[in-house]
């Protein structure tokens, strides 16, 4: 019995940059790397930004994040003054 994978019995994940192409290193098949891609914070401003906000809400020091109009980049970062009990 052969047990070597076919193309189209491959998921393709194990994937390799070779000869200018992205390759499939189980079976060989060309991918298109950009259908692969998940959205990383380091490449995707959009992300980082909702990650910093979320992780600035949830710190022990909670800190408001102030994004550029351009959504690239941080303009600000503001943190929260304490509120003393029995006043306002």
């Amino acid at each position: 019995m052969n047990k070597e994978k076919r193309i189209n019995e491959c998921d393709c994940k194990n994937v390799g940059f070779i000869n200018n192409d992205w390759l499939c290193l189980e079976c060989g098949e060309k991918i298109d790397h950009d259908e692969n891609k998940e959205k990383n914070p380091a490449h995707d401003w959009k992300t980082y930004i909702e990650q910093a906000i979320k992780t600035g809400l949830e710190s022990p020091t909670p800190y408001k994040v102030i994004p550029y109009k351009n959504g690239i980049g941080i303009k600000k970062i503001e943190f929260f003054k304490p509120i003393k009990n029995g006043s306002l």
